[in-house]
C-alpha cells in the first residue's frame, strides 16, 4: 500500500497565542511558509487536484484490481544497478516476480538531471520457458512496468496476458465480457501477446503510439490509452478576462476582486495564478494574512472561493514578494530567485472530464 507524508496539502490554523508554523525558533530543523502547508501534494492547498495525482492514479487502480497478483512476488535486481544518483550509463530497471510470471520496472528519470534515450531489450530467463521483450525505445523522464505472463480475470475464464509493451491499470468487469485498460507509457507502437482460456495459440494485438481499443473474440475489451492520457484529464478553462492589478511599490502589488466575486457567485472554484519569482511570498486580504510561500520555482495557484467567503471582497487582495536574502544560504531544487517580481496572473476553473470505455 502507497504511503504519503502529505497527500492533500493544507493550511496550519491560527491558534490563540500565533502562527503554528514549524520553524527554526521553536525546535524545528527548518522554517515553514506560517500559513500554507502545501508541499506540492497532489492535491493542493485548495484542493486543486494537480498532474502528479492523475499520475499516481493509473498505480492505484493497478493495485485495487490486480494488487493480489503483485503482492507476493519478490523483488529482484540486476548487477548492474546504479548505486550512484549521478550513473548515466546503466538503466534503473529491476523485476518482481515468483520465477513463472511478474512484472518487468523500467526508471529512466533522476532528479536534477537528464538521462539519454535509450534503446534497450530484455530477455527473461524462466522455468516455463524464455520471454523476450523485443528492442524498446525509452526516452528520457519515462517511467513505468511491463507485464509478463499476467492473469486477466474474465467471466468466461482468466486470460494469460503473456507479454505486453504498456503497463497495465485496471479492469472494468460486465456480466457479458470486460474491458482491460492499459497505459502505454513509452509513448511507442507496441503490442500485447494474448492467450485466450482453451486456446493455444498467443493472438498478437498491435496498437499505434496514440493508443487504440481492440475487443478480442470472446468479446473482451482491451484498450490502451496513449502516453498523454490518464483516467481523468484535466481541462483548463481560462476565465474571459483578466482582473486588475497594478504595483503599489517594489515587490508589493493589488489584484481587484469586484469582477471576481461576480463570477465566484454563479460558479464553483476558481482559481488564480500567478506567475513569479521571489524568495517567499504573502498574501493579504482586508488587512489580514490569509496566505504564504515558499518559493519553488512553480506558479503560486490560489483557490479565491473559501478565501473571499471568510474574508470577504471589500478590498483588494495584496500581494507581497520578498527578494531573496543574499546573507542566507537556501537550497532550491530550482534555479534560485534573483529578484521579487509578480510577473503575470490568470483565472481559470478546472473540470474533470472522465474518460469512458
Amino acid at each position: 500500500m502507497p504511503g504519503y507524508y502529505m497527500f492533500h496539502g493544507g493550511t496550519n490554523p491560527v491558534g490563540r497565542g500565533g502562527y503554528t508554523q514549524e520553524s527554526r525558533e521553536s525546535g524545528s530543523p527548518n522554517d515553514v511558509p506560517r500559513l500554507s502547508y502545501d508541499f506540492q501534494t497532489m492535491i493542493g492547498e485548495y484542493g486543486r487536484i494537480r498532474r502528479s495525482a492523475l499520475r499516481n492514479k493509473l498505480v492505484y487502480y493497478f493495485l485495487r484490481d490486480f494488487g493480489d497478483q503483485l503482492a507476493p512476488l519478490e523483488p529482484l535486481f540486476p548487477e548492474s544497478s546504479p548505486t550512484d544518483p549521478e550513473d548515466r550509463e546503466n538503466l534503473r530497471w529491476s523485476l518482481r516476480t515468483e520465477g513463472t510470471g511478474g512484472f518487468l520496472f523500467i526508471n529512466n528519470h533522476s532528479r536534477r538531471q537528464e538521462l539519454p534515450t535509450r534503446e534497450v531489450e530484455f530477455l527473461l530467463r524462466s522455468s516455463p520457458g524464455d520471454l523476450t521483450f523485443p528492442p524498446l525505445l525509452i526516452k528520457p523522464h519515462t517511467y513505468g512496468f511491463l507485464p509478463f505472463r499476467m492473469t486477466l480475470p474474465s467471466p468466461g475464464g482468466d486470460i494469460l496476458l503473456n507479454r505486453a509493451t504498456v503497463q497495465p491499470v485496471c479492469r472494468i468487469p460486465s456480466e457479458k465480457s470486460d474491458s482491460f485498460f492499459f497505459h502505454n507509457f513509452t509513448g511507442e507502437p507496441g503490442f500485447l501477446e494474448i492467450t485466450l482460456p482453451g486456446e493455444e495459440t498467443a493472438t498478437l494485438l498491435t496498437f499505434p503510439a496514440g493508443g487504440r481499443e481492440m475487443a478480442l473474440s470472446d468479446g473482451t475489451v482491451i484498450r490502451v490509452l496513449s502516453r498523454e492520457e490518464g483516467v481523468y484529464a484535466l481541462t483548463e478553462r481560462p476565465l474571459p478576462f483578466t482582473p486588475d492589478w497594478r504595483m503599489i511599490n517594489e515587490g508589493t502589488y493589488e489584484i481587484d476582486l469586484e469582477r471576481i466575486a461576480l463570477f465566484l457567485a454563479e460558479r464553483g472554484e476558481i482559481y488564480l495564478t500567478l506567475d513569479l519569482v521571489c524568495d517567499r511570498g504573502e498574501l493579504l486580504l482586508n488587512g489580514k494574512l490569509v496566505g504564504d510561500l515558499f518559493y519553488c520555482g512553480a506558479p503560486w495557484e490560489i483557490g479565491l472561493k473559501d478565501l473571499c467567503s471568510s474574508c470577504g471582497t471589500g478590498g483588494p487582495l495584496v500581494v507581497r514578494l520578498h527578494p531573496p536574502n543574499r546573507g542566507e544560504s537556501v537550497y532550491f531544487d530550482c534555479p534560485p530567485p534573483d529578484r521579487a517580481e509578480l510577473i503575470k496572473i490568470s483565472l481559470s476553473e478546472v473540470e474533470r472530464v472522465p474518460i469512458s470505455p
